[in-house]
C-alpha cells in the first residue's frame, strides 16, 4: 500500500481548516493559494490542498459551501454553537481547555461537544496539537441561527479586554483585532457594550491599517452613540479638536453614553486650551464614572489645577486619582498618576522627587503598559533629567519615544520631543545642531493645539535669544506667554511672560526664586533650564570683552580668540566694534566693504559671504552679543578693550 508523504498527511489533516479559512468569500484558487503562502504554508502543502480543493462545493462556486454550513449550524445543539461562536472570534488553534475557560462550562461538555462538531466537520481537530481549528468567521456571523451566540461571545470577548486593558494593555492580535471590528459592524450590540469594544479596537493598535478600518467604521450610517464616539476619538487624535468638540457636545445628553462623552468632550477642550470649560464638565462627570474612566478624570482635573497654578490643587486630585486606580487594582492608571505627578513636582522644582515618580512610571510602562504609555513616561523623564542636567540621559529618551511617535503619527507628541531635544542641546550650548531640530519642531506642531505649539515656540525662543536675535526673541516669547494665558495656562504664561521680562532689562522677577544653593552633584546651579538659558545670556551681557582693532575678543566661561590671522573677521569687528559706542547698525552691504576691500560682488553673493562670516563669529562666541537690527548689524553687551588679557 503506498504510503502519503508526511506533507501530504498534514494537508490532508488540515484540509477541512484550509477549506474554511482560505476559501470563504475567495474568487480563485490562485487568491486561496496566495493567501496561503502569505500565512507561512509550505509550498508543497498549497499545492497538494489546492489539488483536492478542485471540483469541491466551496464559496469558490458560488457559496453551496457556506450554505451547508449554515444548514449544519442551524441543527447544532447550544454548547456547540457557543463553542463555534468563540472560535471565530479567537485566533487559530485554541485549546479546549480555552473554551472551556471562556464558556464555563465543564470539559467533559466541551470534548462531547467538539466531538458532535467534527462529525459535521463544522470544526477541525489538530491531533499533534490537541486543539481546534476556527471556522470561517463571516460564515458564522452571517447566520442568523448563530445570532445570539455569537453577539454573546462578543460580549464576553469585549468584557475580557476590557478588564485586561485596564490592568495591563496588550495589543490584541492581528487576526482577532479585525475579526472583533468585523463582528462591531455586523453584530447589534448593547450601546456601552459597542462603545466599549470601539475604544479597545481604538487604543490597542495604531498601524495604518487598523486607522484604515477604524475609519471605516467611524463613517458607517448609523445612529449608534459608539460610533459617533468613535467618529470624535478619530478627529481629536488627528488634532481636529474643534471637529471633536462640535461631534461630542449633543451626546453629553444621551441616557447611556452620556458619561462616555462628556469625558470625551473634556480630553478634547484640555488640548484646545479651553480649561475651564474642562473642569466645568468633569467636576459634575467623574463621581459618575466607571473607576479607570473616574481615574482619567480625576487626572485630567488635575492637569487643569496645575496649568491655572494651583498646585496644592493639583496634588489632591492626583492623590485621589491613585487611591481610585488603587482601590481597583489598575496599575496602569496609577502610573499615568505618578506621570503626572512627576510633571507637577518638576514645575515646583523638586526635581529628585519628580524623577522618582518618573522613573516608577516608566517601570510599570515598561512591564505592563502599552507603547503610547511608554512613549509619554519617556518624555516627561527627559524633563526631570533636563533640569537636572543630564542631558544625555534625556535626548536618549525622547529619540525613542520620537521614533515611535513618529510612526504612530501623534504630531503634538512628536514636535514636543524634538522641541526638549532641541531644549537639551541648547542647555549643552549646541545651538548649531539645535537650531534644525527646532526647525523640525516648529513645522510639525498643530496649531490647533494652542498649548503644544506656544510651548515649541517659546523653545524656539530661547535659541533666538542664545543666536543674539533678542528683540525678535522677546516678541515671540510676550506672544507665547499671551498663547498661554488666552488657554488659560497661568502657570507657563506667568513663566514665559518672565523669560520675556528679564530679557527686557527688567529684574530677575521669577527667575530669582530658580537658583539652586544645594545640589551636590552640580554644584550651584539655576533648578531650572530655562532659568540656566536666560542668566547665562545675561550674565555675558556687559561682561564679555573685545579689542577696539578686532584682533580679539573673549566671553565669560569661554577662551579668549585671537583672530589676528583672519583678516576678514578682524576687519569686520573694527568696524562692528564702533557700534557699541553709538546706537547706529552697520548695513550688509558696508560689512562686505570692510571685510572685502576693493573686490566687487553682486548684491545677493556678497550679502552671502556676509551672512556666512556673521553665522561663523556667532558660532565662536558672539551669539547673543552680535544682533540683527533691520538690513544691518550691531555688537551689544561687550566691553572695549586695547588688548586681551594674557593667560
Amino acid at each position: 500500500m503506498k504510503q502519503n508523504h508526511p506533507l501530504e498527511t498534514s494537508a490532508q489533516t488540515h484540509l477541512s481548516a484550509e477549506i474554511l479559512e482560505f476559501c470563504d468569500g475567495v474568487a480563485s484558487l490562485q487568491d486561496v493559494a496566495l493567501a496561503s503562502l502569505q500565512r507561512g504554508v509550505a509550498p508543497r502543502v498549497v499545492a497538494f490542498s489546492l489539488q483536492n480543493l478542485t471540483g469541491l462545493p466551496s464559496d469558490i462556486d458560488g457559496g453551496s459551501y457556506a450554505s451547508q454550513i449554515i444548514e449544519l449550524v442551524a441543527a447544532c445543539q447550544p454548547l456547540e454553537r457557543r463553542i463555534i461562536a468563540e472560535l471565530a472570534l479567537l485566533p487559530g488553534g485554541t485549546t479546549i481547555h480555552h473554551i472551556m475557560e471562556l464558556t464555563r462550562d465543564p470539559i467533559i461538555g466541551i470534548e462531547q461537544a467538539a466531538l458532535a462538531l467534527l462529525a459535521s466537520d463544522l470544526i477541525h481537530w489538530d491531533i499533534v496539537g490537541l486543539r481546534l481549528r476556527r471556522p470561517a468567521a463571516a460564515v458564522v456571523v452571517r447566520s442568523n441561527h448563530l445570532s445570539t451566540e455569537f453577539a454573546a461571545a462578543v460580549e464576553g470577548r469585549i468584557s475580557r479586554h476590557t478588564v485586561q486593558d485596564a490592568i495591563s494593555p496588550t495589543l490584541i492580535a492581528e487576526e482577532s483585532w479585525f475579526e472583533l471590528a468585523n463582528a462591531l459592524e455586523r453584530v447589534k450590540l448593547p450601546p456601552t457594550t459597542l462603545w466599549r469594544g470601539l475604544r479597545l479596537l481604538f487604543d490597542t493598535n495604531g498601524s495604518e491599517p487598523h486607522i484604515e478600518r477604524l475609519r471605516h467604521l467611524a463613517t458607517l450610517p448609523s445612529n449608534e452613540v459608539g460610533f459617533q464616539l468613535l467618529r470624535a476619538c478619530l478627529h481629536r487624535n488627528g488634532g481636529e479638536l474643534e471637529t471633536a468638540i462640535a461631534i461630542t457636545a449633543p451626546l453629553i445628553d444621551d441616557p447611556t453614553l452620556g458619561n462616555d462623552a462628556r469625558l470625551e468632550q473634556a480630553r478634547s477642550l484640555f488640548l484646545a486650551g479651553r480649561l475651564k470649560e474642562t473642569e466645568a464638565i468633569l467636576r459634575d462627570t467623574s463621581p459618575l464614572l466607571e473607576p479607570l474612566a473616574a481615574s482619567d478624570a480625576l487626572r485630567c482635573l488635575a492637569l487643569v489645577a496645575q496649568a491655572d497654578d494651583r498646585p496644592d490643587d493639583a496634588r489632591d486630585l492626583n492623590r485621589r486619582a491613585i487611591h481610585t486606580a488603587r482601590a481597583a487594582r489598575l496599575r496602569i492608571a496609577e502610573a499615568r498618576c505618578n506621570l503626572q505627578l512627576a510633571a507637577l513636582e518638576s514645575a515646583d522644582l523638586k526635581h529628585e522627587i519628580a524623577l522618582e515618580f518618573a522613573l516608577r512610571a516608566r517601570f510599570t510602562f515598561t512591564q505592563i503598559g502599552d507603547l503610547h504609555d511608554l512613549d509619554l513616561a519617556r518624555i516627561t523623564l527627559a524633563q526631570v533629567l533636563i533640569n537636572l542636567q543630564r542631558n544625555e540621559e534625556a535626548e536618549a529618551d525622547l529619540t525613542i519615544a520620537r521614533e515611535r511617535l513618529d510612526a504612530r503619527r501623534f504630531r503634538y507628541l512628536r514636535a514636543n520631543a524634538d522641541a526638549l531635544i532641541g531644549l537639551s542641546k541648547l542647555d549643552r550650548g549646541d545651538l548649531s545642531s539645535a537650531r534644525p531640530i527646532l526647525e523640525r519642531a516648529l513645522a510639525t506642531v498643530d496649531e490647533a493645539q494652542p498649548r503644544s505649539h506656544a510651548f515649541v515656540a517659546g523653545i524656539y525662543a530661547l535659541l533666538l535669544i542664545l543666536e543674539g536675535h533678542r528683540p525678535e526673541a522677546i516678541d515671540r516669547l510676550q506672544t507665547v506667554a499671551a498663547d498661554f494665558a488666552g488657554a488659560g495656562d497661568r502657570l507657563n504664561a506667568g513663566l514665559f511672560g518672565s523669560l520675556a521680562g528679564d530679557l527686557s532689562g527688567g529684574s530677575l522677577g521669577l527667575l530669582t526664586e530658580l537658583r539652586d544653593a544645594q545640589n551636590s552633584e552640580f554644584g550651584i546651579i539655576p533648578r531650572s533650564v530655562w532659568a540656566r538659558i536666560i542668566l547665562r545670556s545675561k550674565q555675558a551681557i556687559g561682561t564679555g570683552i573685545i579689542v577696539r582693532t578686532g584682533l580679539g575678543f573673549q566671553i565669560p566661561g569661554n577662551r579668549p580668540v585671537d583672530l589676528s590671522r583672519r583678516n576678514t573677521f578682524r576687519r569686520m569687528l573694527e568696524g562692528l566694534v564702533k557700534t557699541l559706542e553709538g546706537t547706529h547698525t552697520l548695513p550688509t552691504d558696508r560689512l562686505f566693504e570692510i571685510g572685502w576691500p576693493g573686490e566687487e560682488a553682486e548684491n545677493r553673493a556678497a550679502h552671502a559671504r556676509v551672512y556666512v562670516a556673521i553665522s561663523e563669529l556667532r558660532k565662536m562666541g558672539l551669539g547673543i552679543h552680535l544682533v540683527r537690527e533691520g538690513d544691518g548689524y550691531k555688537l551689544q553687551g561687550l566691553r572695549i578693550v586695547d588688548e586681551l588679557p594674557h593667560s
